[in-house]
């Protein structure tokens, strides 16, 4: 096999950690789509596709740095999580936000969405595609995307608290092939409008580190985890460990990895339970086409999508990723008395006070 052919997009150190094989070789999985377990399956040949980062390896390269750190960084938390410098968990922060966005999970999800947004330009024009301007995302173009949002998103995240997770409980905790997991319960139990990103009040980044760690970001507005120290934060509850576990069990993509092969028939029963709170489709769309001129501009009405002809002139999309939501929240991580937040009054929502994108905000006011 050509070198380096083979590329992991969650990196083999990571999974390492939830294997109970000596060496780290080979790690106990669930195949959701087929709903079967197995055994010591390979480490290497898991989470990996051909050339995903291309042909020439240098991205594969450039890669290793940010996953030797990884590796160097979570060694020292399983050891003994109250070693980690602030800065270190800025760090894990960081790293934990790139495993966002170089899974394949997250590249399918833009390469689905761009090709329905495609499809529907392309059908309101009578598949004459010299008459709409079509994107075509390939994989390299999803990838080359996927890291420009990362570089631009880490500093989206810089106001966020970041904890570990220590897992006292019964209960290990369980991976995937997407681990890192952004949620907002602030925005679903509020049933806010507007933005869900990484800068919106109510941001939640997860991610296990090990059976019996977790890393987590927040936002320290709106909540405030139990815990005995900043940084610490002592889970105990098998049901705080199950509502984590769920959340990989609805977000995995084909397979959730789990240390203990005796705990099979429990994951693929909890599988059981949360599959039919799978998304069918990770992304909404919405069109919006020019109806009429007013003094202070153009009114839009909205439509399903573009039925063709002029329609298809003008018109805008606006499209929103679809986020897991479970049947219940872990309890240690507590609304604040008095959260705050700043309403922009425009498609963005509510974000953190002080956070960056609030001052492009004031710009389009002025």
């Amino acid at each position: 096999m050509p070198e380096n052919k083979l590329q992991h997009y969650v990196p083999k150190v990571y999974l390492r950690a939830f294997s109970t094989v000596a060496g780290g070789a080979a790690i106990n999985l669930l195949n959701v789509d087929r709903n079967q377990p197995i055994q010591n399956a390979p480490i290497k040949g898991q989470c990996a596709r051909n050339y995903l980062y291309g042909r020439d390896g240098e991205l594969e390269k450039a890669l290793q740095g940010p996953e030797g750190l990884y590796g160097r960084l979570a060694a020292k938390a399983i050891a003994n999580p109250s070693d980690l410098s602030d800065a270190e968990l800025n760090e894990l922060r960081n790293l934990m936000l790139l495993q966002t966005f170089r899974s394949y999970g997250y590249l399918e999800k833009q390469i689905a969405m761009s090709n329905q947004h495609d499809a529907d330009l392309l059908s309101a024009a009578d598949g004459k595609r010299d008459q709409v301007e079509l994107l075509d995302m390939t994989i390299p173009m999803a990838v080359d995307m996927a890291l420009e949002h990362f570089m631009e998103m880490r500093w989206h995240i810089a106001d966020l608290e970041t904890v570990i997770l220590v897992n006292n409980s019964r209960v290990d905790f369980l991976t995937s092939d997407d681990p890192a997991i952004h949620i907002n319960r602030f925005h679903v139990q509020r049933r806010l409008i507007g933005g869900y990103g990484m800068g919106s009040s109510g941001c939640i980044l997860l991610m296990p580190i090990a059976p019996r760690l977790l890393l987590m970001a927040f936002d320290p507005y709106i909540y405030k985890a139990d815990g005995p120290t900043g940084s610490l934060v002592i889970c105990r509850e098998d049901q705080d460990v199950a509502d984590l576990n769920a959340l990989q069990l609805l977000h995995a993509r084909h397979n959730v990895y789990f240390a203990r092969w005796e705990s099979a028939e429990k994951v693929q029963a909890d599988f059981a339970k949360a599959k039919d709170g799978r998304p069918n489709t990770w992304h909404t769309f919405k069109y919006f086409r020019p109806a009429k001129q007013t003094p202070r501009g153009t009114q839009y009405v909205a439509i399903d999508r573009p039925a063709g002809g002029e329609e298809v002139v003008g018109t805008i999309s606006m499209f929103s990723q679809v986020h897991v939501t479970p049947n219940r929240w872990p309890r240690f991580l507590r609304y604040r008395l008095k959260p705050s937040f700043v309403d922009t009054g425009t498609g963005q929502g509510v974000v953190r006070p002080g956070h960056p994108s609030l001052k492009r905000v004031m710009r389009r006011d002025r």
